[in-house]
């Protein structure tokens, strides 16, 4: 029980604090490492069917052992091929699934 608080207190206090990062676990998956991190960098996700998304990973799920994950791409916006907005999402945001997306690029905040 103790060694489950002790790797949960690291997870916690890395994500909030920049001095403390040093101190997580290390994640094997790199969805869970890149989703792991606060950024402020924007989720640019090509979907298969063509549509294009910008925003916040907001929430995602990891499962190891699942070939497809979901995530809420929240603050989000359809936009063309040269990011520019066709219209801003109202309300929580995308849901999307891995299986549904071709690549995700992450490009810097302002």
């Amino acid at each position: 029980f103790i060694l489950v608080a002790v790797n949960r207190s690291r997870f916690y206090l890395s994500g909030k604090y920049l001095a403390l990062r040093r101190v997580a676990p290390d994640v094997q998956s790199i969805w869970a490492k890149v989703n792991q991190v606060q950024s402020t960098d924007w989720a640019v996700v090509y979907c298969t069917d063509g549509a294009i998304y910008m925003g916040w990973i907001k929430e995602f799920t990891y499962d190891p052992d699942a070939e497809e994950n979901d995530f809420l791409l929240s603050r989000a916006k359809r936009i063309d091929e040269n990011l520019n907005v066709k219209y801003e999402v109202d309300g929580q945001g995308v849901y999307l699934n891995t299986k549904n997306v071709a690549r995700i690029e992450f490009v810097k905040g302002t």
